[in-house]
C-alpha cells in the first residue's frame, strides 16, 4: 500500500538516481542552481513515476507542480513540469521498446493471422503497462 511513509523512504533510498534523472535532463541549468524544495519535489514526482504504480505518472506530475505553485518560486511550476513529462516520456519510450522486446521473445515471427488472434491479449498487455 503506498503512504506518505513508503514514498519519503523511497526518495532517501533513491536520492541519487533521481537526482542523475534530474541532471540528464536539465538544459542550460547548473543543478547546483536548482531550489532545494524544487529538488524534493522533482525527487518525489521522478520516484512515483519510477517505481509507484499507484499514482498515475500524470497526476504525479500534477502533484508537484501544484505544490510548487504554493511553496516555491514563480518560474517553479513550469520547470518542475517541463522536467518531469520529460522524465515521464523518456520512462514510456524505454517501457514501449521492453515491451516490443518482450512481445517478440514471447511469440517471435508469427503468420498476420495469428497476430490478429494474439490483437486482444498484446492490447491488454500494453494497457496494463500504460496503466490504462
Amino acid at each position: 500500500m503506498f503512504t506518505f511513509w513508503f514514498l519519503f523512504d523511497s526518495v532517501l533510498k533513491h536520492t541519487e538516481k533521481a537526482d542523475s534523472i534530474i541532471k540528464n535532463n536539465l538544459q542550460n541549468w547548473d543543478f547546483k542552481r536548482i531550489a532545494e524544495l524544487d529538488k524534493i519535489l522533482l525527487r518525489m514526482g521522478i520516484i512515483e513515476i519510477l517505481f509507484i504504480d499507484q499514482v498515475p505518472p500524470k497526476v504525479s506530475i500534477t502533484e508537484m507542480v501544484e505544490i510548487s505553485k504554493v511553496y516555491s518560486t514563480e518560474e517553479s511550476p513550469k520547470f518542475i513540469n517541463g522536467i518531469l513529462d520529460s522524465v515521464y516520456n523518456n520512462y514510456m519510450k524505454h517501457k514501449k521498446s521492453w515491451l516490443s522486446m518482450l512481445l517478440s521473445r514471447l511469440f517471435g515471427t508469427k503468420s498476420e493471422r495469428e497476430m490478429k488472434k494474439l490483437a486482444p491479449t498484446i492490447k491488454k498487455i500494453n494497457q496494463t503497462i500504460e496503466g490504462n
